[in-house]
């Protein structure tokens, strides 16, 4: 017999409709064995809802945790899943943009959790903590950090490790109230504290919403552990957490400071490869600040730094530096120079690396109106490269243009970047249903129907586009 554990297995190889298949199939079995609306059937509903999350579809992920947490507990192990069903529920509704709901939810559920637990239980901290959460997502940044307040205390009466996440919580929560963040004694405690205080900040900061409050969290406390010499091995990954949230904030100083640091870092500890990375980041970040000569110096400086790479490496980072390096040249209008850089990072025995280097150079050619050479490096980069790397894409779409003709569509980068994106999902929604696609002045991707859609496809639609998004990301992120 399958199990939920099937359903997820099926969803990490990529088969979303087995996966939701076998999910359906074991709520149905649980209807059957248990009966309509009962805690075994309520389990089921939950457990499919968890898998509806992971898949992007949040609206039918609370429409399963509304029927599971209307289920009421017919016994201790019951009442605690129709407790924790309801606060997945309240939490579920923060996140899908629904504050106020979720906070009446996780109100009442905290009054039940109340009088099950008793007040001073970790089972009453949770809900005050969740509860804290949506207050802070609907804006009531007093109440939420009263709520939170009353967790953490309720946590340390038991020492238990959740009075570390909630002080991340309050210290986001102090930002919200237009205060300096606080960690309490954490950093003066355990080692183990401070560790946990760092992931707990990084996890709140990785949900990105609200990226601007974060980065004064995480820059705080990067400071506060640099002043105290707490946790130093974690610094690379706070710095890292702090220039993608200054990214997020659209702030290119903040940004570029936390990679001037990270580079420092890794310079100090003699860590070349890491250093190297740093670099190329600096660079990427610098032109995205349209700082043009800036990014012409860490890229002179990316180059100089692979001699100290050493082994087969050295080489995969020579053709990533050249790669990025030509690709800039040509983006700035400098194209005879980028042209030979692009053509050296194509030596390279890696061939994802090399056809990716391939595909550039192709690019390239083709915007500079030689044909000719540009089919011929397509074509080799499509020989090198995975069918379905994004560069890969990108490499027959020009290929097709070249081809038959007709212009490649890069008349501008996010034209280009919204034809890839065409690319990489037509093939996932119903025929007849999808336009195009294009990215405003803004960057807000733009979904153009041929006709009108049902609610299901609808659904359906956004979830292979929040696919083909992290996809194209992930593409972006290779070339430069």
């Amino acid at each position: 017999m399958q199990t939920i554990q099937d359903a997820w297995a099926a969803l990490q190889r990529g088969d979303r409709v087995q996966a939701e298949l076998v999910a359906t199939q074991l709520v149905q079995s649980a209807r059957v064995t248990f009966g309509e609306d009962t805690p075994g059937h309520a389990n089921a509903l939950a457990e499919w809802a968890s898998l509806l999350v992971a898949m992007g579809d949040l609206n039918r992920a609370i429409a399963a945790l509304r029927q599971a947490s209307a289920v009421r507990g017919t016994d201790d192990p019951s009442v605690r899943a129709e407790l924790t069903h309801a606060m997945n529920l309240g939490e579920l509704l923060a996140v899908a943009g629904s504050p106020e709901e979720a906070v009446a939810v996780l109100e009442e559920g905290l009054v039940r959790r109340r009088a099950f637990y008793g007040p001073h239980h970790p089972g009453t901290g949770y809900g005050l903590q969740s509860l804290a959460d949506a207050q802070m997502a609907l804006g009531a940044f007093d109440k939420a950090y009263a709520s939170a307040t009353e967790a953490r205390a309720v946590f340390e009466e038991h020492d238990h490790p959740e009075r570390i996440a909630t002080t991340a919580l309050l210290a986001e929560i102090q930002v919200a109230r237009g205060f300096e963040p606080e960690f309490g004694d954490v950093l003066q405690g355990p080692h183990d504290d401070v560790v946990n205080l760092v992931r707990a900040s990084q996890r709140r900061a990785d949900r990105g919403r609200h990226p601007r409050r974060m980065l004064h969290v995480v820059t705080a406390l990067h400071r506060d552990l640099q002043a105290s010499d707490r946790a130093l091995e974690h610094r690379a990954g706070l710095l890292t957490t702090m220039s993608n949230l200054a990214r997020l904030a659209s702030d290119p100083e903040a940004r570029l400071r936390a990679l001037q640091l990270l580079q420092a870092h890794y310079d100090a500890l003699d860590l070349a490869v890491n250093a190297h990375e740093a670099t190329l980041a600096l660079a990427l970040a610098a032109s995205d600040a349209n700082q043009l000569d800036t990014t012409e110096h860490h890229y002179q400086d990316a180059l100089e730094r692979v001699s100290s790479i050493h082994g087969l490496l050295a080489a995969d980072r020579r053709s990533q530096t050249l790669r990025n390096f030509g690709l800039w040249l040509v983006e700035v209008g400098r194209g005879d120079e980028g042209i030979p850089l692009l053509e050296a990072a194509t030596d390279v025995a890696d061939a994802v690396l090399r056809g990716r280097a391939q595909c550039a150079l192709g690019v390239a050619l083709q915007h500079r109106g030689e044909a000719e050479r540009a089919e011929r490096e397509l074509t080799r980069a499509l020989e090198s490269l995975p069918p379905a790397d994004a560069d890969s894409l990108v490499a027959h779409r020009h290929l097709g243009a070249i081809r038959d003709g007709t212009h490649c569509g890069c008349g501008t980068r996010s034209q280009g970047l919204a034809e890839t994106l065409f690319t990489i999902v037509a093939p996932d929604l119903p025929k007849g249903l999808l336009d195009r696609l294009e990215f405003d002045e803004q960057g807000q991707l733009q979904v153009q129907l041929l006709r009108q859609a049902t609610d299901d496809e609808i659904g359906h639609l956004w979830r292979v586009l929040r696919q083909g998004l992290a996809r194209l990301s992930q593409g972006v992120r290779n070339r430069r």
